[in-house]
């Protein structure tokens, strides 16, 4: 039975054997001893007995209470006797015989001695030994991407612990931890306090700082220089080639080129304002772009005021005809129209079915129009298909079955707008009580896209069933029915008119 001492080391309580207990006593008194007259002797103390404290609870946190005298011994061994060092602890320490001191193993945590915000970077830096500098421009190139940078400095901010402790410091710099490294550390931080005033330390911080700033600068300029590029790169895709299809589906590619599209839309002095306009809102920006990351690159102090007159000019002129373009473009669709072509068919029938043309143009499998505006335009050499009529089904006020079909456009003028909706060619086949309309219409291509459109009603008795198609969901448009389902879900099915809504037979 060993009798054992309670003593106190960084706050913490330790039950030690008696001898273990006088041999660290002897050996704290006698690096008190070696430290002499120093003014910092009582914090280096401090931080030699956490230490001390950190290796006990690593030798008796699983196994027992009781701290050992072989336990004293072993971490005695670790610190260092202070006759090993005692010459060495009354002259500054070199740093650079410091940084290459014996190494211990790496564990990572924050460095707030070298911090800008949080201590991660020089935490990363002193880990890895890599330079900070670095490793922050690392993570300032990163919140190009998406922000990720940010959110990987936030997480190991929260993660990494804070290097609080002389032991962690040195714990974080590879540094073996014992009295010897304590006593060093402690100094080396002291010294660097003291010259942080000094002239030549504020110069070598303004150069830091500079070079910093030039580094930063360069990568927000390599930025700017991609951004650059790629809208050039897209601008003159656009330009020379026009070929952008607009959607791909399962059918195939069926949307027109942006060159076709312009073709249907505007004519060739709109499209060649439109075409100027969009060059010069793009161009002006990059100019400015491109002078601004040269200066950034080449750390040129005075700003490139021709460059940017230009860039400001140049986009100023594409407001200026991408405006008269909207103007022009506005006023040849200020006038409206509708023609209107009522079929009555006098025979009673008791059922009418309802069919769609075959679409030699785009696909029968468009089971819905108005998802594909692009893809339902066609030019077809001097003829243009728009593939978005609708059919509306209602209840008739007499006993006759009645389709009416409607026709509207727009114009510059009411002349044009009359010409433009009478224009338009839309097939429809009644055959007895059959009734067969097309699943898009046709207009000249010298008339352009001026908001053309075909709208077909059916009206049918009340009693009298309809008989829909399969393919009917492409042109169906406003039908009321009884279960409430969208006109893609009518096609395929008969129902019956009452009070103006159909029933499912």
């Amino acid at each position: 039975m060993n009798k054992t001492v309670t003593a106190s080391l960084a706050g913490l309580v330790f039950h030690i054997e008696e001898h273990g207990y006088e041999k660290l006593l002897a050996y704290l008194k006698e690096v008190r001893t070696r430290l002499g007259n120093d003014e910092d002797a009582d914090e280096i103390l401090k931080d030699i007995e956490s230490r001390i404290a950190e290796l006990f609870i690593e030798r008796t946190a699983d196994r027992r209470e009781v701290v050992e005298d072989k336990d004293v011994e072993e971490v005695i061994a670790i610190m260092g006797a202070p006759a090993d060092y005692g010459d060495a602890i009354e002259n500054d320490p070199d740093p650079q015989q410091f940084a290459q001191a014996a190494e211990g193993s790496r564990k990572i945590y924050r460095d707030t001695d070298d911090k800008m915000l949080g201590g991660v970077c020089s935490g990363i830096a002193n880990y890895f030994g890599w330079e900070v500098t670095w490793v922050r421009l690392g993570f300032l190139a990163m919140l190009f991407f998406a922000g990720t940078g940010v959110m990987l400095y936030i997480a190991l901010w929260i993660i990494l612990p804070l290097a609080s402790t002389t032991a962690e410091k040195l714990e974080m710099k590879g540094q073996t931890v014992n009295a010897q490294n304590i006593k060093d550390h402690f100094k080396q931080f002291q010294k660097e306090v003291q010259d942080l005033g000094s002239s030549t330390n504020k110069r070598k911080i303004k150069d830091a700082g500079n070079q910093l700033f030039s580094s930063f600068g360069k990568i927000v300029a390599i930025f700017f220089l991609i951004m650059s590029a790629m809208a050039l790169l897209i601008l003159g895709y656009w330009v020379f080639t026009k070929d952008f299809i607009f959607s791909i589906t399962n059918t195939g590619v069926n949307g027109l080129s942006m060159s076709e599209f312009m073709q249907v839309m505007f004519t060739p002095n709109q499209n060649l304002l439109l075409t100027i306009g969009v060059i010069c809102v793009f161009v002006g920006p990059v100019i400015s772009m491109i002078a601004f990351a040269i200066k950034l690159f080449f750390n040129i102090k005075q700003n490139n005021k021709v460059a940017y007159i230009m860039s400001g000019a140049t986009f100023a002129l594409g407001v200026i005809l991408l405006s008269v373009f909207t103007t022009f473009a506005l006023r040849e669709r200020s006038a409206s129209h509708e023609t209107v072509e009522r079929i009555d068919i006098e025979d009673h029938y008791d059922i009418v079915h309802l069919d769609i043309f075959e679409d030699n143009h785009f696909s029968n499998d468009f089971t819905d129009s108005e998802d594909y505006f692009f893809e339902l335009i066609e030019k077809d050499g001097d003829e243009v298909h728009l593939g978005w009529p609708t059919l509306d089904i209602y209840s008739s006020d007499g006993d006759n079955i009645e389709l009416i079909v409607t026709k509207s456009a727009r114009g510059k003028t009411k002349r044009e707008a009359i010409s433009n909706a009478t224009s338009i060619r839309y097939p429809v086949q009644i055959n007895r009580n059959k009734i067969t309309v097309s699943p898009f219409f046709t207009f000249d291509l010298e008339n352009r896209y001026k908001d053309q459109d075909i709208n077909v009603i059916l009206k049918i008795p009340n009693g009298t069933k309809v008989q829909l198609s399969e393919k009917m969901s492409r042109v169906l448009g406003d039908v009321n029915n009884d279960m409430d389902v969208s006109e893609d879900k009518l096609a395929g099915k008969t129902w019956i008119m009452r009070n103006n809504t159909l029933h499912i037979q």
